[in-house]
């Protein structure tokens, strides 16, 4: 490999000890380092604690397959891991679905060195996209975004999976800020939904989390037209100042948010478990907490160190 391009860590997974020797010495040979498992499994556990950039994984494996792990990954584990998929085999419906998941490329069986040399460089020109990106927005002095959120589109995804990557490769939050943040405006856009756009009544509002997301998809379902009502998303994020803000604001008529601050200074403890349990979360992961309009536009502060 040339001195001038940084190998990758490769964790290599395949049930096939043959299969995980032979790739293990090519990746080598052009200068990676590489950890191999036999299991999705074990391999899971690697990832717990090690950084990696990228795992190479089969399919087809007892136990986890290759889907399951991709999954796990995804979701739950590292995010910014790159995940390559080996297969014998590629049926259109695990193509969908690995890509759906998240895989960034695939490899057939047998694996040939050229094939895989592409598919490593392929990958470096995307990180090294990615980096160039960071670089421009961790160079700015700051900047501000808008997002307009369908409540329908929002219900039924989740804008961890759209902003973690961002938060994290481009912009250079940490792990724990990027979380926190993401947990705040989850909150935040779901509130506007429930007061703003839905309107539930109080008695509706007394429902668990589950019960209340049921509802709304329901009443979405039930009426289009109240999609038209989107919610207005903003991030302001200040380098100079280290601080990013967010705003989220709704058309609806806003809320008694003053008895919420004032029951939130009260309490003893953060209770997650009960009605009001958004403004809570928002207020425990936040530095500041403020509201416009009769509360239909609500505002957090975040330090970014």
């Amino acid at each position: 490999m040339n001195g001038s391009v940084k190998p990758f860590n490769i964790l290599v997974i395949d049930d096939s000890i043959s299969i995980v020797k032979s790739l293990s010495k090519i990746l080598e040979y052009h200068g990676h380092h590489v950890v191999t498992a036999n299991s999705a499994i074990d391999a899971l556990r690697l990832v717990e604690n090690s950084n990696f950039d990228l795992a190479i994984c089969d399919i087809e494996m007892p136990g986890m397959c290759g889907l399951e792990f991709l999954h796990k990954i995804k979701r739950k584990l590292d995010y910014s891991m790159d995940v390559v998929l080996m297969t014998g085999y590629l049926e259109q419906d695990y193509y969908i679905q690995a890509i759906r998941l998240g895989a960034v490329d695939f490899i057939s069986k047998p694996i040939e060195c050229q094939e895989l040399q592409s598919t490593l460089e392929r990958i470096r020109e995307r990180r090294d996209r990615v980096i160039s990106q960071s670089h421009f927005f961790k160079n700015l002095h700051g900047f501000t975004m808008e997002f307009y959120i369908d409540p329908a589109r929002f219900i039924k995804s989740s804008l961890d999976k759209a902003f973690s990557f961002f938060f994290e490769n481009n912009l250079g939050f940490t792990h724990t800020i990027a979380n926190e943040l993401l947990i705040c405006m989850e909150e935040m856009v779901f509130n506007a939904i429930i007061h703003g756009v839905l309107q539930l009544s109080a008695a509706e509002r007394q429902l668990d989390s589950d019960q209340i997301r049921a509802l709304v998809l329901e009443k979405i379902s039930e009426n289009r037209d109240v999609c038209r009502n989107c919610v207005l998303l903003t991030m302001e994020v200040d380098h100079e100042q280290k601080q990013v803000v967010v705003s989220v604001e709704d058309k609806g008529k806003g809320f008694d948010f003053k008895a919420w601050l004032d029951h939130l200074e009260n309490a003893q403890e953060v209770n997650l478990e009960h009605h009001g349990r958004g403004i809570n979360m928002i207020k425990h992961f936040s530095d500041s907490l403020s509201f416009e309009k009769n509360g239909s536009k609500v505002s957090i502060s975040k330090a970014l160190q």
